[in-house]
Formats: C-alpha cells, structure tokens, sequence
C-alpha cells in the first residue's frame, strides 16, 4: 500500500522554489503570498495546516522572514502627519467608558 505524500511535504518544496527564485522576502506574509499565488499557478490546492507544517520544515533548514522584520519596518516607515490632533486624557476616558457602556448593553441584551 502506498502512502500518498503529505501535502505540506509538496507545499516544502515549492516553498523552497519559490524563496529561491522569487526572495528575498520582507515579511513572512509576503513569502506565504508568494507560496499561495505559486501553488495557484500549477493548481495545487493546500490548507492553512498545511501551509505552517511547510513552513516549520524549512523554517528548520533556512532562515524564513518573521513577522518581526514586519514591525521593524512598519517602525520605520515615514508616518503621515494627524489630519486631526490626537484626544486628551479626558476624550479617551469618556470614549471608553462609552464603548464599555455599549458593550454591557449588548452583552444584557442577547
């Protein structure tokens, strides 16, 4: 009896192909996206269980982006200045103890 192989062992491999051919990757969502739109291309279907045991193996072998290069550059990314100055002490007390109130509103009425 043959086993059919796992499909996270074909998602390694493209996975692979495609940090070799398409890399380097700023983020980890960028690498995944790129597996998606390559496993797309020859029809390959996957779960997202799938997907993180692919990335576990050759996350193994070979240093995968993470999410904190995301933040890292986020961090460093120029910030659009505030259409709108930035609320006091006081506005924010108040807009939680409203959004507190709503939500125990919602919660007495379900």
């Amino acid at each position: 009896m043959h086993d059919s192989p796992s499909p996270s062992r074909l998602l390694a491999k493209v996975l692979r192909d495609t940090l070799k051919l398409d890399g380097p990757f700023d983020s980890q969502a960028d690498l995944v996206e790129a597996l998606k739109v390559r496993c797309a291309r020859f029809h390959i279907s996957w779960h997202p269980d799938d997907l993180a045991q692919a990335l576990a193996m050759v996350g193994s072998n070979v240093a995968l982006p993470t999410l904190a290069t995301t933040r890292k550059h986020l961090r460093n990314a120029p910030h659009a200045p505030l259409d709108t100055p930035p609320l006091t002490r006081e506005e924010s007390a108040r807009f939680l103890a409203n959004l507190r109130a709503r939500y125990r509103e919602r919660r007495h009425v379900s």
